[in-house]
This record gives structure tokens, sequence and C-alpha cells, in this order.
């Protein structure tokens, strides 16, 4: 008779666990509303994409589309996910989230007739057969149809932004984009190096592809010059268009600005004077050991309530990131000092959902993942959602 020992029986079992967490993760579709989280392991070794509901229980299920490479990021429309590999990967994913987040229903190259690597930044989706994809390492947008059922018929047409490459730059470093208006609105950081020149937003006419002279009385770029340089992240929002700058790394050059999307007029709500309490000039004889403030990323709730990140910096290493509660209407600015969960924590993204919460990715190495925040009362709702690896990108995925 074959004798089964403890240890044998307890070996079985933990095979039996792991194959159904495999095939669980196989098998994960979402079922109601949910957001999406590209996270990345703090030694950047690799990286998994983490999905959970956004009402009731919140926690993630983790290890979906796992990566040997960090170097991924996440866009979603609707009920699709887009998985983008960024430098040297260039490719991009789609996954119907309501069907399966293991099976792509295409996965296609993001590079062009490009030299070198186009480096991908995003897929700004406007219906089910067009978008665009937003690549820093290259001079074209590429107009795309995400419902090509073929690689050869996913590209529609290239849009050259070549006219603001920084003299001597390869590439005008394309860094985010919006659609508003019947109009595409690219932001290009502009660097010389890593040196921060001159930022703009260059807008495109969808109908014709063409760009758009958003001052006929200026010679130059017909693009929007942007306040605040180094531009990160642009939101829009009833008209209105943020344009979150993260400035030098040793000057507080950048800021937070806002462009009406009708007149192109821009209001700076943000500079690198707003928080002089957060600039602190220790050593005025070695000023790499001072500490600047950098904006890097906004999210809209209403005309009268935005908030935006604050990086505390010095150097290239992140000291803290405070959150500001601002008033568009008025300019007024609140840096928040509740909840006390967010204090001294390092945030790497925000975004706003369809209840008015704010998400705040929490990238910290030793207790990584996402607080959620009622906005009316700027208090906790729910349980931390803990995660296995940093947030670096958070999104939400809509049932259809």
């Amino acid at each position: 008779m074959k004798i089964i020992t403890p240890l044998l029986i307890a070996t079985s079992l933990l095979i039996g666990c792991g194959a159904d967490n495999d095939k669980k993760k196989k098998d994960f579709k979402i079922s109601q509303d949910s957001y999406a989280v590209q996270t990345v392991a703090s030694d950047y070794s690799s990286s998994q994409v983490a999905i959970g509901n956004l009402i009731g229980d919140r926690s993630a299920t983790q290890g979906l589309l796992t990566k040997a490479e960090s170097n991924f990021t996440i866009s979603t429309y609707e009920n699709n996910l887009y998985h983008i590999g960024k430098n040297q990967i260039d490719a991009i994913s789609r996954y119907d989230a309501t069907q399966s987040v293991s099976n792509s229903e295409w996965a296609y190259g993001a590079n062009h007739d490009d030299e070198g690597s186009a480096n991908t930044y995003t897929l700004v989706q406007q219906n089910a057969t067009n978008g665009y994809l937003i690549r820093y390492g290259s001079t074209f947008v590429l107009q795309v149809d995400p419902s090509a059922a073929l690689e050869e018929n996913f590209v529609k047409a290239k849009i050259d932004l070549s006219a603001y490459n920084y003299p001597g730059s390869e590439y005008p470093r394309m860094v985010d984009a919006v659609i508003a208006d019947n109009k595409l609105f690219v932001a290009l950081q502009r660097l010389d190096g890593w040196a921060p020149k001159p930022a703009y937003i260059a807008v495109i006419d969808i109908e014709t592809n063409e760009e758009i002279d958003t001052n006929i009385q200026e010679d130059g770029f017909k693009g929007i010059p942007l306040n605040a340089t180094n531009t990160f992240s642009l939101v829009e929002h009833n008209g209105q268009i943020y344009a979150a700058g993260r400035g030098g790394y040793n000057s507080d050059t950048g800021g937070l600005d806002v462009i009406d999307t009708t007149t192109y007029a821009i209001t700076q709500l943000i500079d690198e004077s707003s928080f002089p309490q957060l600039i602190d000039f220790s050593d005025d004889d070695n000023n790499s050991n001072d500490s600047y403030y950098h904006v890097l990323d906004v999210a809209v709730v209403s005309d009268q309530l935005a908030y935006a990140t604050l990086n505390i910096e010095i150097g290239y290493k992140t000291i803290e990131t405070k959150i500001v509660m601002i008033n568009p209407s008025t300019k007024e600015l609140t840096i928040l000092s509740q909840p006390t969960a967010i204090n001294g924590k390092e945030i790497s993204d925000l975004n706003i959902d369809s209840n008015d919460r704010l998400w705040v990715g929490i990238a910290n190495a030793d207790a990584p993942g996402i607080w959620v925040m009622d906005t009316d009362t700027n208090t906790i709702s729910g349980d931390f959602i803990e995660l296995d690896m940093p947030a670096k990108r958070i999104e939400f995925l809509t049932v259809q």
C-alpha cells in the first residue's frame, strides 16, 4: 500500500493553492467598474498590474500582466485596458477587461518607421475607432485605430511635431495629451539634454490632423507656450486643461498652468514662489543640499476644486510629497495636513474616479498601495489598498 506522509500532503496542498491562484489570474476579468494600477518594483527589476473594484471590497487582484521589465504603463478607455511597453520595448497590447486580462485582443508594435525607440507614454482614445499614441522618443504622434484586427491597419496617420525639437535634440519629448473640443492637445517638454527649456502644448485639429495656430499675432511656434517647464501631465475638465510641470531638478521652475481650450488663454495657479515654506536653502555654499518642490501631477474635481502633488526633492531624491488643494476659480492654495495617512509619503499618482473620490498612489517601497479620499471632506474612504509593488499609474475601467 502507498503511504502518503504529512509532508507530502502539505506539499500537495501548496501546489494546489498555487495552481488555483494561477488559474484565477489567467481567467481574471472585471464584472463591475474597477480601478487598474501599473506597479513597478522598487528596484526596477519587474512590474505587474493590479485591478480591484471601485466600490465594496477594493482589495486588489495582483500579479496580472507580470513582466521582467519595469518600463511599462497603462491606459484605459471604457472596458479596454492597454498595456504599453515604453523605452526599448515599444509594444502595446489591448485587453477587454470584461472578458480577460490575460489574453489580449491584439498586440502591436508602437514603432512606425522610427529610428531607435519611440518610447510610447500613453494612448489617448477619442472613440472606438480613433486614438493617438503619444511617443516621447519620436517626432511623430501616431493616429491609430484601436479596433483594428490586423497590425497593418492599426496606424492611420502620422502627425509631425518635429518643429518643436529643441536645437540639437532629436525629438520634442511629447509626454501627455488630452482631447477636447475636437482638438488634440499634446504636451511637449522640449529639454536640452536634461535641462528644461520653454515647454509648449501643440494643438491639432482632429478633423484635418493639421496644427492650429493658437496665436496668429505672434511669430514662431503655433502652439501654446507654458509658464511651467518640464511638463509632466495634462488633465482636461470643463473646457480647461491643467498642465503640471516639474521644472528643473535644482531649481523651482515648475508649476501649474490652466489653459482655456477655446481662447487658449493661460492662467498660472502655481509657480516657483507659491510655497516659500517648502524651499530649504540649507547650504548656500553647496546648492546640491537645497530642497525644492516640483509639481508632478494634477487631478480635477470641479471648477472650484483640484489637487496637485508637490514633490519635495534634494537633487534627484524625493524626500516626501505634499498634496495641495486648489480652488481654480479663486486661485486659493492649501497644503493638506490631513488626513495624516498621506503625510510623509512619496505619492506617485493622483486620479479622480466617477464618484469624485481622489485616488492617491503611494510609492514607498516599505508599504506601497493606494489611499482613497472623499473630496467633500478630505477624509479617508475605506481601507488602505495594499500592493506588492509601488503604484506608478492609476486608471479606471467601466463595464459597458
